[in-house]
């Protein structure tokens, strides 16, 4: 996915209202639900495939899965190749088929056009269905009774005619898998790995077979599901960030899509860069390191390319120089950036912070005298002074720097107002929810005072009813109506047929009056 879609995604999930979204690749969710959940049994480490075949695309993920520990090795996919297209393909072939039958090629009408609308909907379907269908069996006959409203069609497909017409869809599958190898590097395939395949896709014969033909026909199993895989894994990755759940340590060395780069210096001034390439690790502990002289209050400024387009450029406050022992000896004063805030350049990096550390060291004059101390820190004092010598330790402190955005990522402000029309909509929806029950009740009402009406004989006051039944039917079909008048109906057919069913209307025996008379009994009940 490009560099806007994934800005896109991030915003949809700000509306959404996640407060901390972050972005992880499908591959690397399910190395990470592989390698939390099932494990490993005997084995010190293992290599997976994950082979997730959609519904228009091919992705492939390799990932070394140890106690504790997941490295993505690579990563490959082939836009094109899914169920989709195979639907795509066949229902050309049955649109082709139908023509012929139906003997409208020579028509200038285009298949697509309104009179051949219902048709094309229901031909579509058959295509879905086919697709599962000839994933089982060897052959199935289509029978569509008056597609198009008059005619029949019927035809007969096999699975070989399907996978001929697919055959460079199954290519595709392969060319993913041997991407993968290259892009991982052939080391990590010399034993045999454990593959996975999932999606849509998975239970087509012949991308079953093309992955086959890659790793091996005892290697391929179907034991996961691709939604629910996914939504653990991703679970999972937030749980380890969050400091409120406690998950036993699983550490994700993740690999870099695209070209990054980033650019840090200090003062306004871009002193350090780190080019980080595709497929490059990028492990989430890791880091890039920048020294820096102490003796002054300095800001550090970030900047996060990728493929040489700006995604992110952040601020940090003034750093105020640590406090270290008097006796302490300073040699070196750093600047620490996550790597994984390159994965997070496109939002508020709240949880990517910088890590100003200071390294000293502190001598101690007086540690007796041990054989064992023989490295180059201990220093032997005189011999006619006690036998003390001088131990130098080396610590590090340190304190976390919050980043400021200066430019690039999400728009507040644009997220602001797509929320206050995403409540818009919801209030809408809920309107319009609400304004169907009431016609669905008005609708019940009516069908229940027409059938107490037939059971009785001709009258003026039985036409009266009629004709309210008929006019509340005709409101539910005006259009731009607000709720009150159904809910004013609703009333008056309930009164109504209270008084009917309480035995207060007779047609035969009622008086000229008589509708004045059951107007005002009505409003007395309401």
């Amino acid at each position: 996915y490009s560099s806007k879609q994934r800005k896109m995604l991030i915003e949809a999930a700000l509306v959404g209202g996640l407060s901390h979204p972050f972005l992880m690749d499908e591959g690397t969710a399910l190395g990470v639900a592989y390698g939390l959940l099932k494990g490993l049994k005997n084995e010190k480490e293992k290599v997976v495939v994950f082979v997730d075949i959609g519904h228009f695309a091919t992705q492939v993920t390799a990932a070394l899965i140890k106690r504790g520990e997941l490295e993505i090795l690579g990563r490959a996919w082939k836009k094109g190749c899914g169920v989709g297209a195979i639907e795509g393909r066949l229902f050309c072939h049955l649109e082709e088929k139908l023509r012929s039958d139906l003997k409208h090629s020579n028509e200038a009408s285009d298949f697509e056009d309104e009179k051949w609308s219902r048709a094309t909907f229901r031909l579509r379907k058959v295509a879905s269905e086919m697709v599962r269908k000839l994933s089982a069996n060897e052959e199935e006959n289509i029978n569509i009774q008056c597609i198009d409203g008059q005619n029949d069609f019927e035809t007969k497909v096999s699975r070989k005619d399907l996978e001929n017409l697919c055959s460079d869809l199954a290519e595709g599958v392969s060319k993913a898998c041997k991407a993968l190898i290259t892009n991982s590097g052939t080391l990590h395939f010399k034993d045999a790995v454990t593959v996975e395949v999932l999606g849509g896709g998975s239970y087509v014969p012949m991308f079953k077979r093309s992955v086959e033909k890659v790793f091996g026909t005892g290697n391929v199993f179907r034991t996961m599901n691709a939604f629910e895989s996914v939504a653990k894994g991703l679970a999972l990755g937030a749980a380890s960030h969050s400091p409120t759940c406690q998950l036993r340590p699983f550490k994700i060395s993740d690999r870099s899509i695209h070209n990054y780069s980033v650019t840090f210096g200090k003062e306004g001034k871009m002193e350090f860069s780190k080019e980080i390439g595709s497929h490059s690790l990028i492990p989430h502990i890791g880091f890039i390191r920048m020294e820096i002289e102490g003796g002054s209050e300095v800001d550090v400024c970030v900047e996060v390319k990728e493929g040489g387009t700006e995604i992110g450029k952040f601020r940090s406050d003034k750093i105020q120089e640590q406090k270290v022992p008097p006796e302490a000896k300073v040699f070196k004063r750093s600047v620490v950036l996550p790597l994984r805030v390159v994965n997070s350049a496109y939002f508020e990096p709240e949880l990517d912070c910088l890590r100003y550390e200071t390294d000293y060291t502190i001598t101690d004059h007086s540690v007796p005298f041990n054989s064992t101390h023989k490295n180059d820190n201990i220093t032997a004092c005189e011999e006619n002074e006690p036998k003390t010598v001088a131990q130098s330790r080396n610590y590090t402190a340190y304190n976390l720097i919050p980043l400021f955005r200066t430019s690039g990522g999400i728009d507040r402000n644009k997220v602001e107002e797509l929320k206050f029309w995403e409540n818009s909509l919801i209030k809408s929806d809920q309107e319009e929810m609400k304004l169907q029950t009431v016609k669905n009740s008005l609708e019940s009402y009516i069908y229940k005072l027409r059938d107490i009406l037939s059971q009785e004989e001709e009258s003026e006051e039985k036409n009266e009813l009629m004709l309210i039944a008929q006019k509340a039917e005709d409101a539910l079909f005006i259009e731009d109506l607000e709720e009150r008048p159904y809910i004013r109906m609703i009333d008056e057919l309930r009164s109504e047929i209270s008084l009917l069913e309480e035995g207060f209307i007779r047609p035969c025996s009622l008086p000229k009056n008589g509708a004045r008379k059951r107007r005002d009994l009505m409003g007395r009940i309401v």
